[in-house]
């Protein structure tokens, strides 16, 4: 029979480890130690809130953490939470649980089940799950609600023909129209670009106005929530000479790799989008990146207006959904008006 706790992080090392294994040996994800460490223990809302489910000798069966981010709603604060890190092992998942043993409920779901009632003591408004589809169905039996998102997938290639084949996800005749596609783009992308001199690298936690909308919950931008975020090499941040905004933050790229844009200014106006995406051009071809991806998600019931600009400027643009999981904390909360962006979705393995 197993047994379920619930524990606020941080974790002992030797069970951190243990858990870091499993998920990575099951589910075939690569993540490093540190940014683990990074996710589970360091944000500024403080460590995470863990469900494990141990045999009786103390062997590790399962688990899954819920790590608090702060978010803005206008000048308001308040904190979510993100489910990541779940898995029980094959040989686990039919054995009953320690309490609801004559529950029909697999022990997955009885898993997620506390650690989503847990959660509701530390005053985290909701909880944000990106599950893969075989997984899915747990959450959902757990009480989240499944919410489509439309967005526009803005791609800038460089490397076309490593971009067709590294691209998943997409059949044959996609890849070969994304390949002659890139090939364009690469091109267009050949002749240097006249620029104002307008753009400046800052640091990623450096101080900016808060331009959060007032009716939004939106990633926030003080300088705690940058360094936790993106307080590595991997990123970049850019601002228009003399904004005092937020600007644009992305994660590098590799040969393999898109540059990414992970978040920015809600308010860019389009000659800054420019000189941005001008300088962030030239970042992806000097480090040899794939070129430069942005997912730009609809605001609230059109198409983002930075759109039309990406499409100027020889960006290939494609509307898709993005497929997640919510929860509110509390029964009576209505669904809040989403800023949504990139960061919130992809975390650094």
């Amino acid at each position: 029979m197993l047994s379920l706790s619930i524990v606020r992080g941080p974790l002992e090392d030797a069970l951190n480890a243990a858990i870091l294994q499993d998920y990575t040996d099951l589910t075939g994800a690569t993540v490093s130690p540190q940014n683990f460490q990074r996710w589970t223990q360091e944000s500024p809302a403080g460590p995470a809130l863990h469900a494990i489910l141990q045999t009786e000798d103390g062997q590790l069966a399962g688990h899954c953490c819920l790590f608090p981010i702060p978010m803005a709603l206008g000048a308001e604060r308040i904190t979510i939470a993100k489910a990541e890190y779940f898995f029980v092992r094959s040989e686990f998942r039919k054995q009953a649980v320690r309490g609801p043993e004559k529950s029909i409920k697999p022990a997955a779901v009885l898993l997620l089940e506390d650690l989503y009632r847990s959660g509701s003591q530390y005053g985290w408004s909701w909880y944000l799950v990106s599950a893969p589809a075989e997984v899915a169905p747990l959450h959902r039996m757990a009480g989240c609600r499944k919410l489509s998102i439309s967005l526009t997938e803005c791609l800038l290639t460089f490397r076309p023909w490593m971009a067709a084949v590294n691209t998943p996800n997409v059949g044959a005749s996609q890849r070969a129209a994304l390949g002659m596609a890139g090939a364009v783009q690469r091109l267009f992308w050949a002749v240097p670009r006249k620029s104002n001199g307008g753009v400046r690298q800052v640091l990623v936690d450096a101080e900016c106005s808060n331009g959060a909308k007032p009716d939004r919950v939106s990633l926030p931008s003080q300088p705690e929530f940058l360094s936790w975020r993106y307080g590595t090499s991997e990123f970049l941040r850019l601002r228009p000479e003399g904004s005092q905004g937020l600007g644009l933050i992305a994660k590098r790229g590799s040969n393999r790799e898109y540059l990414r844009v992970c978040q920015s200014s809600s308010d860019l106006e389009k000659q800054n989008t420019k000189e941005l995406l001008n300088s962030v051009a030239e970042i992806a071809l000097r480090e040899k990146s794939l070129g430069v991806r942005w997912a730009l998600y609809d605001d609230a019931v059109s198409e983002s207006p930075l759109v039309p600009t990406l499409r100027k400027m020889g960006f290939l643009c494609a509307r898709r959904e993005r497929t997640i999981y919510v929860r509110p904390v509390a029964s009576e909360l209505q669904p809040p008006g989403w800023q949504l962006q990139d960061s919130l979705f992809c975390f650094d393995s």
